[in-house]
């Protein structure tokens, strides 16, 4: 398939390879994070609610730390205009938004993790249950305790 893609001959279609293969990382990362909220939140568990989890966890605590855009105008900041064309770095914990961006620089691995996240949750909550062992804040995912148990029946 990527040797069919027709791009701009500068363009090398399978340096596009491990950005796909980035968003693994990050749908396993937001799987164990979005653990977190049936731990603390029971639910229910079919597909829409735990995609939800997913979408949750990632705005609460994104997988990219900064997001790099250009700015396409002369930009006014903090008292500093800054050219056309010049670099800004967002930081996604300022943010209340999913980190995946949109228009041109958007991530074309979206689905893609958002899928395989969803996919793990089901797998993990179909025979399992999740208890809380700490009532510690569900903002810090770090310090939200939780075990995997088999679910009773």
């Amino acid at each position: 398939m990527l040797a069919q893609t027709r791009t701009d001959p500068a363009v090398h279609p399978e340096g596009q390879v491990p950005h796909w293969l980035f968003a693994y990382d990050a749908a396993g990362m937001t799987a164990w994070r979005a653990l977190t909220l049936p731990a603390v939140h029971a639910g229910p568990h079919d597909p829409a609610h735990l995609r939800a989890a997913v979408l949750e966890a990632l705005r609460r605590w994104p997988t990219t730390p900064a997001i790099l855009r250009d700015t396409t105008a002369p930009t006014r900041w903090r008292g500093v205009t800054l050219p056309e064309g010049s670099i800004a770095a967002v930081i996604t914990s300022f943010t209340d938004e999913v980190p995946f961006s949109d228009g041109p620089a958007a991530c074309p691995g979206e689905d893609l993790a958002l899928l395989t996240a969803t996919e793990m949750l089901a797998a993990i909550l179909r025979d399992r249950e999740v208890v809380a062992l700490s009532r510690r804040s569900p903002l810090d995912h770090f310090g939200v305790r939780f075990a995997v148990r088999p679910r009773e029946r």
